[in-house]
């Protein structure tokens, strides 16, 4: 696969938890970098990795520095929906708010694994979504807004649970009672190989697409969170036996096979 030599310039719109480490890898793969926060304490941070740093916030509209971050080759945009705050239509009127001020076409939007719904089984990259969740029910509206504007130049990354750091769902989980869907898979991916993903679609784009960062752990929320909590002294979860409910099972082959890209299953463990 031939990297994209016509991209220099990429705009990470939300430097926050997994923006700023991607701002970092790509730095390091040689680009240039500019980044919005909504943090001004953490325009610093940013400024010493390299990152050409707008402060301001999408509220929807944009309130805040604008220097060169609209200026870019690409842009990669991973802000959090809010919608529990702000109402569902929120982030398509913040998409709305980017599409209107950046001035080259080629767009990475990140999205999540909620957007195909909860019960629905084995899914893949081109399975139907029902989304259930308000925040599924708005990144789907996203989603289906950028097919019909430009999708031609644009990509759709759906992420599974993202953990790394000090964002542990296990931990969160230790010793809950009742814990839902004991027998469903679980669909997570760590923050290393989510910026991964990422820098690889940076600079080996395929337009046009939706891909799906997920590892192929291929266990139960069960065998998974209580392995993880015994590994790490943690108090393990009791879940609810009785509920039976499949869940979904989010597959990543098609995404790894037409990238040539290979997720590690062992970064889950």
């Amino acid at each position: 696969m031939q990297e994209m030599q016509s991209t220099h310039t990429i705009s990470i719109i939300g430097c926050g938890w997994l923006g700023t480490p991607l701002a970092q890898a790509l730095i390091q793969h040689g680009f240039v970098v500019r980044g919005s926060t909504t943090r001004v304490e953490k325009k610093e941070e940013l400024q010493s990795l390299g990152v050409d740093v707008s402060v301001g916030t999408l509220s929807p509209h944009w309130q805040g520095e604008d220097r060169k971050l609209w200026d870019s080759d690409l842009f990669v945009m991973m802000v959090p929906p809010r919608v529990s705050k702000n109402g569902v239509s929120f982030p398509l009127s913040q998409l709305k708010e980017v599409l209107s001020k950046i001035k080259s076409r080629r767009f990475i939007y990140v999205s999540s694994t909620s957007v195909l719904g909860e019960d629905c089984g084995a899914v893949d990259e081109h399975s139907a979504c029902h989304p259930e969740s308000d925040s599924g029910k708005a990144l789907y509206e996203v989603e289906k807004s950028l097919r019909k504007k430009n999708f031609k130049d644009s990509m759709v990354v759906r992420l599974g649970g993202l953990f790394g750091g000090d964002r542990q769902p296990a931990k969160s989980l230790s010793g809950k009672k009742n814990v839902p869907r004991p027998f469903a898979s679980v669909n997570l991916i760590d923050r290393d190989q989510a910026v991964a993903l990422l820098v690889h679609l940076c600079r080996f784009p395929l337009w046009g697409e939706t891909f799906h960062g997920v590892l192929p752990l291929n266990v139960s929320r069960k065998y998974y969170y209580e392995k993880v909590c015994l590994k790490n002294n943690w108090d393990p979860p009791e879940f609810d036996l009785l509920d039976h409910r499949i869940g979904k099972t989010v597959s990543s082959e098609w995404t790894q096979s037409v990238l040539g890209f290979k997720f590690q299953k062992e970064q889950g463990d």
